[in-house]
């Protein structure tokens, strides 16, 4: 038997639904419509304006989907690398304690057994002694026992007159030179034991010490609009600053005093890029200078770097990102026969600060920039004394060591302006944007050799110095090119560039920089 409806429900209705009710969000008949005391819209309506929003939900589609990208590889760079380097960090040290506890304890039980040793060797010659003196006290004192019966026996006395004279007479003897002998030299039982014992207040304190390790724990929305901010970290000779381009905002976070701190008047930095998460770390060349731009108050830490062999400075460098920073020839201008410029390739661990020398330049180079694309190192320009800069872009192959050129500009390219001082490596393209002597701008893509010359970089026509020192700064997800130059070394200037990759067009960011900045300052673009 069928259920009758007698009343509509949200589920069932008496006559067909064709209306809906978006506040109530549910459908109307007929029979309920005079029930309802809310405006009502035609159900098929409601249809066609989900099939508008449909079309626009593909395009959210779309962006979750980018975005869901991005966060993965944000997460993998910022949560899942820091990671892996913070758990290689924390085996490390603690292979470094077990090592030193090992080591320690060998060697106290070594002290300990010296100390054992020498006292067995006291105790061996005491007890030797004693012994000696026991049996000499015991023979004496049979010897005296037999005179003593002697003396007191008359018939003996008187038969063996002449014998007992002369056993009385060796008696005599043996006893003055038995007490003399006993009575002699007792520094050797004198002396002192050496007892040691392990001062188990320090052993507490290194337990305790231990006991308080601890891992500091820090919040960060990796996708958190503000870390869209172009941040430089700045180190000059007035200390270290945090430049934000966006909001023009220059804070001072460690003075021109700081201990530690990397000379500033005799080494260059310009070329070296090393700033992520707020560390900066610089290099010298015979040290390396780290500091935690996020501690309550930074310090500079300090380290050796014995390995340099060409005792290179001034180098280009550049951090991949995760756990290491790639260093690549650099300047030595007391070396001429390498043309005032090293090949050798390092890297340097972050978490470990450690060096492995892990390649060589094809050329000895000191002032060229580097770009990174997953395991490979771009290097653009290259120069040494002998042949100014070469035009030429070579790629580093960070797991084989291998350098392969990519690009060799002819001398009838560098008159067409196709010569290469600086760059950046695009990874989403795969173009190279480079910079000329004379400031031609162009994008060379590998794949096919081809070039294409861009918006001309705006200098002024009267202007015929040519392009020394530079910095360039590809911001891959903005698509903007920040360029930094300097036409000879004794320039300053407050300003960079920016060229917009989608619009093909360079403006400028005038005072950048509070103080001028020059060819020895260190700064680097962070968008962390």
């Amino acid at each position: 038997m069928s259920h009758v409806i007698e009343k509509c429900s949200a589920e069932k209705h008496l006559s067909l639904a064709e209306q809906y009710c978006k506040q109530c969000n549910q459908l109307v008949c007929k029979q309920c419509n005079s029930e309802h005391q809310h405006s009502l819209m035609n159900y098929y309506q409601v249809i066609q304006e989900i099939a508008q929003d449909s079309a626009g939900l593909n395009d959210k589609l779309n962006l979750w989907r980018e975005d869901k990208k991005v966060h993965d590889e944000l997460f993998k760079i910022q949560v899942q690398d820091k990671y892996d380097s913070q758990l290689e960090l924390v085996s490390k040290h603690f292979r470094d304690l077990h090592d030193i506890l090992h080591f320690k304890e060998v060697e106290l039980k070594r002290e300990l057994k010296s100390y054992q040793d020498e006292n067995l060797e006291l105790y061996t010659t005491i007890v030797s002694q004693l012994e000696h003196e026991i049996q000499s006290s015991t023979e004496f004192l049979h010897e005296f026992k037999d005179v003593s019966q002697v003396d007191h026996d008359p018939v003996s006395s008187n038969n063996n007159q002449q014998n007992s004279d002369e056993v009385k007479s060796q008696v005599l003897e043996k006893y003055y030179k038995f007490k003399k002998n006993t009575n002699g030299d007792d520094n050797c039982k004198n002396q002192d034991y050496q007892v040691v014992s392990l001062n188990e207040s320090l052993i507490i304190n290194v337990s305790n010490t231990i006991g308080t390790m601890e891992l500091k724990k820090r919040f960060r929305n990796i996708i958190n609009k503000n870390n869209n901010d172009t941040i430089i970290y700045r180190y000059s000779s007035k200390g270290v600053e945090r430049i934000n381009i966006n909001h023009d905002e220059t804070t001072l976070i460690v003075g021109n005093e700081a201990v530690g701190q990397p000379p500033s008047n005799n080494n260059g930095y310009l070329y070296q890029n090393n700033s992520a998460d707020g560390m900066l770390i610089l290099f010298g060349s015979r040290k390396y200078y780290m500091l935690d731009t996020k501690e309550k108050n930074p310090v500079w830490v300090t380290g050796d770097w014995t390995t340099n062999r060409e005792k290179t400075w001034y180098q280009p460098t550049i951090y991949d990102g995760k756990q290491y920073v790639y260093i690549v020839g650099g300047a030595n201008n007391g070396d001429e026969a390498n043309f005032k410029a090293g090949r050798d390739i390092y890297k340097f661990h972050v978490s470990t600060q450690t060096f492995e020398s892990v390649g060589e330049l094809p050329v000895t180079s000191r002032f060229h920039s580097l770009s990174i694309d997953g395991d490979f190192v771009y290097v653009f320009g290259q120069n040494n004394s002998k042949e100014s800069y070469m035009n030429r872009i070579d790629r580093f192959n960070v797991n084989t060591g291998i350098v392969e050129p990519i690009y060799k500009a002819t001398e009838a390219q560098i008159k067409g302006g196709f010569g290469v001082v600086t760059g950046c490596f695009d990874t989403q393209t795969k173009y190279c944007y480079c910079m000329g002597q004379q400031f031609t701008f162009f994008r060379y893509d590998p794949s096919d050799k081809s070039s294409k010359v861009l918006q001309p970089f705006p200098i002024a026509a009267t202007d015929k110095r040519p392009l020394l020192h530079c910095k360039i700064h590809l911001d891959q997800p903005k698509g903007l090119i920040y360029f930094y130059y300097l036409q000879d070394s004794s320039s300053t200037t407050d300003s960079i560039s920016v060229y917009n990759i989608k619009e093909n067009q360079w403006t400028k960011i005038s005072n950048v920089f509070q103080t001028k900045a020059g060819w020895l300052d260190y700064f680097s673009f962070s968008g962390l």
